[in-house]
């Protein structure tokens, strides 16, 4: 008939995709790279987390990105490796741009934190992430030896005000995010080890050997 079987398979995969699931979807540590494939497939709207929640690819994972997934993912992983990505945003970057206008000197501002206590971490926090924040290991700061340029009148600190807050201040001791990146790290070289392995043996199931590249292309 001319029409190839996976042709077929990979549009019907991608019909369902859009009658029945949601369209975005966010890839955290606890996806794995086979799921990452699979929403390519299913021609979803890809995101990457980053920090802990930042889930490596192994290089065939990587490779099967399109352009616009793979500038998604690059920028994720600067954020997780703790490059400072708002100049090279802000300067230009194929194929990404941010939704609204840069201003790193007012953002500074609001979210400068005096007074930090030694052997804490801070984190500025979004309401609807609270309660995930808390099982984390993150609280509420209460210390009155903090605070920031637009110090409300209460005993935490928030940006956006009291009544609708947009962030919450939290601190936790900085040996529980330590423990938190290395179970993360943990996390995801298994993960690639896994994506590795099945790989390796599909390759040999169908008798071509197999040459995995160990880097992220």
């Amino acid at each position: 008939m001319g029409i190839k079987l996976e042709n077929v398979a990979e549009e019907k995969a991608k019909s369902t995709a859009k009658k029945k699931l949601p369209s975005k979807v966010v890839t955290q540590v606890d996806n794995t790279p086979a799921d990452v494939v699979k929403y390519v497939s299913e021609g979803r709207d890809l995101y990457f987390g980053d920090g802990e929640e930042f889930l490596e690819l192994p290089a065939e994972a990587y490779k099967v990105l399109p352009q616009n997934l793979k500038v998604r993912y690059d920028m994720a992983k600067r954020i997780t490796l703790g490059d400072d990505v708002v100049d090279t945003v802000d300067s230009g970057i194929k194929g990404f741009k941010l939704p609204f206008e840069v201003r790193p000197e007012s953002a500074g501002a609001q979210l400068a934190v005096r007074g930090k206590k030694k052997g804490f971490d801070y984190h500025w926090a979004r309401p609807d992430k609270f309660e995930k924040h808390l099982r984390d290991g993150w609280v509420v700061d209460h210390d009155e030896s903090t605070s920031t340029k637009y110090d409300e009148s209460c005993s935490y600190k928030t940006v956006g005000g009291q009544k609708s807050p947009e962030l919450i201040l939290l601190k936790r001791p900085k040996k529980i995010g330590v423990q938190k990146k290395a179970d993360a790290k943990k996390r995801r070289d298994m993960s690639v080890q896994g994506a590795q392995n099945d790989f390796r043996q599909s390759a040999e199931s169908l008798g071509v050997k197999p040459l995995v590249d160990e880097t992220n292309g």
